[in-house]
């Protein structure tokens, strides 16, 4: 451990727990499977099309049930969201619509330091599942306005990655 740490210091390395991880695969949307997704997700309703190679000509577990789900439209789907200020969400905190009847759920949410406020995913009716789109977050005694995020929040074409 010493070694490693006296290696990486010309280089800024230090340890760092969960949390810096869970708020860094948040930035960049990606899912935590059984968190902010159960059995019946799929990775069309999960905003992941691109994991799926139905056009590959080998066979897979799974191939079957894909191809079916890849041709509708998912009543559901999982999006970024934004928060102005204030604290994160409870994850499992509910999403309303207007009316203030359930749509949704909080399935992950953190402060991101990076960005200076509190972002996060949840599960909303795909007809909201565009950027800006406005949503009501009930948790607990709170109502949280948010913004509908449909990319990653930080480097979300990539550029970064690549570099």
């Amino acid at each position: 451990w010493d070694a490693l740490l006296e290696a990486g210091a010309p280089f800024g390395i230090r340890p760092f727990g969960l949390e810096p991880q869970r708020v860094l695969r948040l930035q960049k949307m990606h899912i935590l499977v059984g968190q902010d997704t159960d059995s019946e997700s799929t990775p069309f309703a999960a905003a992941m099309p691109w994991i799926v190679k139905l056009d590959k000509e080998e066979d897979f577990i799974g191939r079957w049930a894909l191809e079916r789900y890849s041709s509708d439209t998912p009543a559901t789907t999982l999006v970024g969201f934004t928060l102005a200020d204030g604290q994160a969400p409870t994850e499992g905190a509910v999403v309303l619509d207007g009316a203030h009847a359930p749509i949704g759920q909080v399935t992950s949410s953190r402060f991101s330091p990076v960005l200076g406020r509190v972002i996060g995913m949840a599960w909303v009716p795909a007809g909201l599942a565009s950027d800006g789109e406005r949503v009501t977050i009930a948790d607990q005694d709170r109502t949280l306005r948010a913004e509908v995020r449909t990319k990653p929040f930080y480097d979300p074409e990539g550029e970064v990655l690549r570099s």
